[in-house]
């Protein structure tokens, strides 16, 4: 199972090395899987997606909020603004928090995918390998306490930096992989 954060929230699962693509070719399009009508308002419109939580922007935004993301790097992208904040998690209990909430939030979503197809392993991918890390290891523990009991219990999870091409390349590879079965 690949999972990308990025600007947005998704989800690839292979199996039998084979895209599993769903009836309608949506299968991964976890990031607007709502948990209730309450919650952060959603870039589609809808209020509690997982996404709000848990994307780079998100992330981000919420780090803002509480003043942790340094105004002189209001300059920078995005995602070396994040890699900067998160980077400070280790000596700053907000920082830390703000990643735990948001991948207990994710682990929630996963759990029950993850019990249900028990995968070898779990890839986490971010534009920063230093953010898939840290919210890789805190997703693990996350999973572990949720999962307590389940035989996948012990399944790792493995950090990997997704470029801004790897949604692109996904795509092309459902297009040609839809391409092909027509023929």
């Amino acid at each position: 199972v690949y999972l990308m954060i990025i600007q947005g929230l998704g989800c690839a699962v292979m199996a039998g090395g084979r895209l599993l693509m769903g009836r309608n070719s949506a299968s991964g399009e976890i990031g607007h899987v709502s948990f209730g009508s309450e919650g952060r308002q959603c870039s589609c419109g809808k209020k509690g997606c997982i996404e709000a939580y848990c994307s780079e922007t998100a992330l981000l935004g919420e780090l803002q909020r509480l003043g942790i993301s340094q105004p002189e790097a209001d300059s920078l992208p995005a995602v070396e603004r994040l890699s900067a904040a998160i980077a400070k998690a280790s000596h700053n209990a907000q920082v830390a928090l703000v990643v735990d909430d948001a991948m207990d939030r994710l682990a929630c979503c996963l759990a029950p995918l993850l019990a249900a197809l028990d995968p070898a392993e779990l890839l986490v991918g971010c534009r920063s390998l230093a953010v898939a890390k840290a919210l890789g290891g805190s997703l693990q523990h996350k999973l572990r306490q949720k999962l307590l009991g389940v035989p996948i219990f012990d399944m790792p999870v493995i950090a990997r930096q997704a470029s801004e091409e790897t949604a692109m390349r996904g795509a092309a590879g459902l297009m040609m992989s839809r391409y092909f079965r027509n023929i």
